[in-house]
């Protein structure tokens, strides 16, 4: 039986850490004093060990993960630094950011679900040529440099839907930076 509690002690630490592993180890017995050792438990039964560890496992399997817009913000305005009206048009088209924050799914246009990402490129417009370029529309990465490509080569015409708020935002940018 020691084995078995010494493998679930195991499995707690993987899944909840150390300290955790050592709390569901100690007993209410009290510690002894000339060794600083915490006595093991006793009295445990191995159904009892067996659901705890099914337990953990079942709440560790069924956390949801997913991308998060974490350093999305700080990423665009280190990419576009010298061109603070790419910085305006992310706020404005996506609030900086990359994916949608219930589901962490690639985040989509509301006006036209085929606008994706931080900077709500096309795709029926724009999937081909990204592709074609190596940039992967749906990372944060891919977006951002063709997002580059798009104004380097037709200035802010993709995003003109949303002029009337990167416009005032660009010029409180420009202003602010004096």
């Amino acid at each position: 039986m020691k084995g078995f509690i010494t493998g679930a002690a195991l499995t707690i630490s993987t899944i909840y850490g150390p300290a955790q592993a050592q709390m569901s180890m100690q007993s209410t017995l009290p510690v002894d004093s000339s060794t600083a050792i915490v006595a093991p438990m006793q009295d445990v039964s191995s159904a009892a060990v067996i659901a705890a560890i099914s337990n953990a496992s079942l709440t560790e399997k069924t956390k949801t993960s997913f991308p998060t817009n974490a350093g999305v913000m700080a990423y665009v305005k280190r990419k576009y630094a010298n061109q603070p009206i790419l910085i305006a048009i992310s706020s404005c088209e996506s609030d900086f950011r990359q994916y949608d924050d219930k589901t962490g799914a690639i985040l989509h246009g509301k006006v036209n679900a085929e606008d994706v990402g931080v900077m709500q490129i096309n795709q029926k417009y724009h999937l081909a040529k990204a592709a074609s370029m190596g940039y992967d529309l749906n990372t944060v990465e891919g977006n951002v440099a063709y997002a580059q490509y798009l104004y380097d080569t037709q200035g802010s015409t993709p995003w003109s839907a949303s002029e009337p708020c990167w416009n005032n935002i660009n010029t409180a940018l420009a202003l602010a930076a004096k």
